[in-house]
């Protein structure tokens, strides 16, 4: 069912503004993989424990996938968030990211870090200045000014790879990137859950949309105007949702908070929340194990629903109606 979310959202997939999609599925906002993921509590208990300040209270901002094939060429190197304001205000110190594979990586397929950057990210930066090449962005491209003196002194980027079915977590202060040239197909998702303050408005990054602008993101299954890091898309998103997009929600109370759905303050949402993160491990794994067995009995559901609904909004443009696509109705059949 993955395999074939991906390949109706490339069938898909065009140029943004006549802009390259540089390797992104920029279409695939609220796939069922996606929205499955986000809510898994065992992804929401790693977010929590992984965050310098332990907050519980987060909820999923929406984003696109990372789709590359074998020979795209996906080199970078940045970090997401503004050094001058992380230093002055500490805006983004807390701030986890991760990103689930789907595939089995290798080295030349994978993300890079700089590993433990953020104890020496101050006076990296003081050398930045002192060479006139400081700037002032919601992110920053190292690929220029992070030189080989720098790598003497902190270290290199290293390897992560991640088997099918990993997460990475890192901390937003490690500046990171990609392989330079694929070697086979990587297919990636990034949950980002982000600090929601006790106003229930305002989100950890100052300047990032409102938990309200999150809400009706994934209430109505549309993308998001921002990236995570606050700085605008450079590309058109549309009003709509996608055509074959299906929502599959209420499973569990704690899930729909994450995808901010329900608030934080509802009594059963504060009680899934203790039972995750509470110290009776026998409990939580029960409850895990119940919630992704109702993630899986949905998405199933859900898969049906999507095909009909692709179907039927994109009639002979259907990725439904190709040789793969029916060849995929026709799998799902005989299993039945």
């Amino acid at each position: 069912m993955v395999d074939a979310e991906f390949e109706m959202y490339e069938h898909h997939l065009r140029k943004q503004n006549g802009k390259s999609n540089l390797k992104w599925a920029r279409n695939m906002w609220h796939s069922l993989v996606q929205q499955a993921i986000r809510q898994d509590p065992v992804v929401y208990a790693l977010y929590v424990a992984a965050r310098g300040d332990g907050n519980w209270r987060l909820v999923s901002y929406p984003y696109y996938t990372r789709l590359s094939h074998m020979g795209d060429s996906t080199e970078f190197r940045h970090i997401d968030i503004n050094i001058p304001r992380l230093i002055s205000s500490g805006r983004g110190r807390n701030l986890v990211q991760s990103a689930v594979s789907l595939d089995n990586e290798s080295k030349h397929r994978c993300t890079v870090v700089l590993p433990e950057f953020h104890k020496h990210i101050e006076s990296w930066w003081e050398k930045v200045k002192e060479r006139g090449e400081e700037k002032d962005g919601w992110t920053h491209d190292l690929r220029d000014t992070y030189k080989d003196e720098d790598v003497e002194k902190y270290g290199p980027f290293v390897t992560a790879e991640c088997k099918r079915g990993d997460m990475r977590i890192t901390m937003a202060q490690l500046p990171h990137g990609s392989t330079k040239q694929y070697d086979g197909l990587r297919r990636v998702i990034f949950p980002w859950l982000l600090r929601m303050e006790a106003d229930h408005e305002r989100l950890e990054m100052t300047g990032l949309s409102s938990w309200e602008d999150v809400h009706r993101a994934n209430r109505d299954l549309v993308g998001i105007r921002k990236e995570p890091t606050g700085a605008p898309l450079r590309f058109g998103i549309g009003s709509s949702r996608f055509g074959g997009c299906v929502e599959l929600r209420g499973v569990s109370q704690l899930g729909d908070a994450i995808l901010g759905l329900r608030k934080w303050e509802g009594r059963k949402v504060l009680k899934e929340r203790g039972v995750v993160l509470g110290s009776d491990s026998e409990a939580a794994w029960e409850y895990v194990d119940r919630v992704r067995s109702g993630l899986k009995s949905r998405w199933k559901q859900c898969f049906s629903e999507m095909i009909e609904a692709e179907s039927i909004a994109y009639g002979d443009n259907s990725y439904f109606g190709t040789l793969k696509g029916l060849s995929v109705v026709a799998e799902l059949k005989q299993q039945k």
